[in-house]
């Protein structure tokens, strides 16, 4: 079933984790990121898969110390590759998922001054995905 098909789950994430790499240079900064997508997996080696990603993205960004702040809403697309195991621990439908996807954001976050830190471009975004669920 895995090989050369594709397919749509519906899953529970019970754990999920990224990773954001340089999105922002200095301090005094909190981040907020919300984002929903679609995936489209084609499984190429046994657990390894290629997908394609479109999707809504929101994100914030709040200086702590001053009253400036930058939000951006999206409508991102990409591709991305990944690896998923089922039945971890021996436990029927429990699932890792992890994916490092590449997306192009329509509406581009330019380089912006929040009081001394940087928040940098976003225009292709990469990240690092860790999803531990359960698929029902």
């Amino acid at each position: 079933m895995l090989t050369g098909e594709w397919f749509m789950q519906l899953s529970f994430n019970i754990f999920s984790m990224t990773l954001f790499l340089g999105a922002v240079d200095g301090n005094d900064v909190e981040g907020y990121f919300r984002g929903y997508e679609m995936h489209y997996d084609r499984f190429i080696f046994k657990h390894w898969y290629v997908s394609a990603n479109p999707g809504y993205y929101n994100d914030e960004y709040n200086h702590t110390a001053l009253d400036e702040g930058l939000e951006n809403k999206t409508l991102p697309i990409g591709t991305g590759i990944g690896y998923t195991r089922n039945h971890l621990f021996g436990i029927k439908h429990f699932y890792l998922n992890f994916s490092i996807p590449v997306r192009y954001y329509f509406n581009h976050i330019e380089e912006t001054k929040l009081g001394e830190t940087t928040i940098r471009p976003h225009v292709i975004v990469n990240n690092m995905w860790l999803f531990l669920g359960y698929k029902f």
